[in-house]
């Protein structure tokens, strides 16, 4: 991950953190200021074990977005139960059975016969 991505996620987190501290929400318009792919950045956040609500209502026809940080103190959990919290690590593909081919094993027939 790049540098900037990960300013960015610092930089959403700081912001989101400042607003929930006032009890406010951030819109999407506001998150657009600091990262266009700002939702790819709350995606790693979660993944980190960050709550972020996600609110939506319409207004006029028009869809509007919210995000809030939960803070640890005002939902009642400490910081030792969020970091405790499993997050789910990649996992490999697993291989095929050997007598299974796959893509790779099934040779296409010439094009251009002899």
């Amino acid at each position: 991950m790049s540098t900037l991505h990960l300013d960015q996620r610092q930089d959403i987190l700081n912001f989101l953190r400042a607003k929930a501290e006032r009890g406010e929400e951030a819109t999407c318009y506001e998150l657009c200021q600091l990262a266009l792919n700002y939702r790819a950045r709350i995606s790693e956040l979660r993944a980190l074990g960050h709550r972020i609500e996600n609110r939506t209502e319409r207004v006029i026809g028009k869809l509007h977005s919210y995000y809030k940080l939960e803070l640890a103190n005002r939902a009642g959990s400490s910081d030792s139960a969020r970091k405790s919290t499993p997050i789910a690590q990649p996992t490999t593909p697993k291989k095929p059975a050997e007598s299974t081919p796959t893509l790779f094993d099934i040779h296409p027939l010439s094009r251009y016969p002899d």
